[in-house]
C-alpha cells in the first residue's frame, strides 16, 4: 500500500503552495514532498526575487 504526503507552505501575502507525494514508505513520500516544496518555493520567490531587481 502506498503512502501519501501533502505539505503547504503559507507565506504572507501570496497564495498557499502545497505539494503531494506518494511512495512505497513514508519516509519516501516525505522525502519527495519535502524536495518538491523546496523546488517550488524555490522557483516562486526566484520570480518574485527578479521581479523586485532594480535596474542597474
Amino acid at each position: 500500500m502506498d503512502k501519501r504526503c501533502v505539505l503547504e507552505a503559507r507565506i504572507t501575502g501570496r497564495q498557499p503552495i502545497a505539494v503531494k507525494s506518494k511512495a512505497d514508505t513514508i519516509h519516501k513520500a516525505v522525502d519527495e514532498a519535502v524536495d518538491k516544496l523546496k523546488n517550488s518555493l524555490t522557483t516562486k520567490l526566484g520570480r518574485r526575487k527578479n521581479h523586485t531587481k532594480k535596474p542597474e
